[in-house]
């Protein structure tokens, strides 16, 4: 499991990465996350942006338990909005933002 706080433009936004979460790890990762928006609210970052791929259906439920909204996207996959090049292209993504 792996968290990581980046600052990226505007300055108010966090990015989360949080990897291997499922049932089992549920209770530990969202501790990780209050610690995480923790740090965030400490650093001054009142925007929190995470993004999964669109197979991962488990981490959209998660998501939105931690209190994150769905962003749109370019297109939608199974009732889903997703960016389809995320970070190059074939690299479909579904973003989310929480407003801390």
């Amino acid at each position: 499991m792996k968290m990581v706080i980046s600052t990226v433009i505007p300055p108010l936004i966090t990015r989360e990465h949080l990897c291997c979460s499922n049932q089992e790890t549920e209770q530990r990762d969202k501790s990780l996350f209050e610690s995480f928006f923790t740090a965030s609210r400490k650093r001054d970052r009142m925007v929190v942006r995470s993004c999964t791929s669109p197979v991962n259906r488990d981490a959209f439920g998660f998501h939105r338990k931690m209190g994150f909204t769905i962003e749109p996207g370019d297109t939608v996959i199974d009732g889903i909005p997703v960016t389809l090049d995320y970070n190059r292209t074939g690299d479909p993504k579904v973003l989310f933002t929480k407003h801390l």
